[in-house]
C-alpha cells in the first residue's frame, strides 16, 4: 500500500496532532484486501473474493464471512448435528474465526413457507465446533433454525 500526506499552511512553532480514520482498502463485495492476501489471494481481489481456491464450495467472501480458511477445503461452515435433550434444542456446527469477530446468529421459525426467521441468539466464534443450546420453552411441534455468519 502506498501512504502519501501532503500536509499544507503548517507552523514550525506550533504543535498540532492529525487525526484520521483509516479504513481497509476492501474488495467489490467487502473482503478485505488484508484477508485475501494473507492466503496469498493478491493478483486481483475482486476475482479473489469469487474464487473458490480450496473447492469446497464456498467463494473467499463467504470463507472469510464464516471466519473459515480459502485454501483448507476441510474448513468449512457446517452444521454437524442438531437434536434434543431434555426438552431443549441444540445445534452444533463448524465454524472458524479467521474473519470478522462479529457473533454467530442464530435463526428460528416454524413454517419455512411463512418466509419468516426471527433473531433468537448471537453466540460468540469458536474456532472449531460451535454449539447453541435453545433456552426457550417449546410450544410447536416443528422447529427451524439458521445460522448466519455476517460481518
Amino acid at each position: 500500500c502506498d501512504y502519501n500526506f501532503i500536509f499544507t499552511n503548517i507552523q514550525a512553532d506550533r504543535t498540532g496532532f492529525v487525526h484520521g480514520l483509516i479504513q481497509p482498502q476492501m474488495a467489490t463485495q467487502g473482503t478485505p484486501f488484508w484477508w485475501l492476501a494473507q492466503f496469498g489471494l493478491t493478483n486481483d481481489f475482486d476475482l479473489a473474493e469469487d474464487s473458490d481456491t480450496d473447492s469446497d464450495g464456498m467463494r473467499a467472501i463467504e470463507e472469510y464471512l464464516a471466519g473459515t480458511l480459502p485454501t483448507n477445503n476441510g474448513s468449512v461452515f457446517r452444521i454437524i448435528s442438531q437434536g434434543q435433550i431434555d426438552g431443549t434444542n441444540y445445534i452444533q456446527w463448524l465454524g472458524g474465526t479467521t474473519g470478522p469477530s462479529n457473533p454467530y446468529g442464530i435463526y428460528i421459525s416454524t413454517n419455512l413457507s411463512s418466509g419468516i426467521w426471527t433473531l433468537t441468539a448471537n453466540v460468540s466464534r469458536i474456532d472449531g465446533t460451535n454449539i447453541w443450546w435453545s433456552t426457550s420453552q417449546l410450544h410447536y411441534p416443528t422447529y427451524f433454525y439458521r445460522i448466519s455468519a455476517t460481518n
